[in-house]
């Protein structure tokens, strides 16, 4: 279907499928893919920004090929932003650090995020209280509001 959509747009893409073993295994972390590449992509609030964003995250030999920053971005504020999201207290200094980070991403765009999936959730009837985070993280937060039948 994207393929389709981006050839509509005169756009060629040629599909080269891989197991996931060997995408991330050697084709992402070695950075041998051509052009560009879709795979999904989830992670929690909790995930850490510097693995995914961080100029030293770009998986190359020398760090031996650490890291998650596929498209080999790097930018200087990003990185600055990560080090006060991380480690600074005052939660004005923090909520900036996010507003220069998103700043950043929508004007270099290192990924372009075409969908965001759905997730399914099963309840019990019995169980009330229960509310969904709306995130990937762990479901049982809030377990203190739970009530049973």
């Amino acid at each position: 279907m994207i393929q389709n959509q981006l050839k509509a747009v005169c756009v060629e893409t040629t599909i080269a499928n891989e197991p996931f073993r060997t995408l991330f295994g050697e084709t992402m972390k070695k950075r041998l893919f051509k052009g560009m590449s879709f795979y999904s992509w989830t992670f929690s609030l909790s995930y850490p920004l510097r693995q995914l964003y961080h100029s030293a995250s770009v998986p190359t030999e020398a760090n031996n090929f650490a890291g998650s920053n596929f498209p080999g971005w790097r930018n200087p504020v990003v990185d600055a932003a990560i080090g006060v999201a991380e480690n600074e207290l005052d939660i004005g200094k923090r909520r900036k650090a996010w507003s220069d980070l998103q700043h950043a991403y929508a004007n270099d765009l290192p990924s372009l995020p075409l969908y965001f999936p759905k997730q399914g959730l099963a309840v019990p009837k019995w169980l009330h209280g229960y509310l969904p985070t709306g995130i990937t993280s762990y479901p049982p937060l809030y377990v203190e509001t739970w009530r049973a039948d």
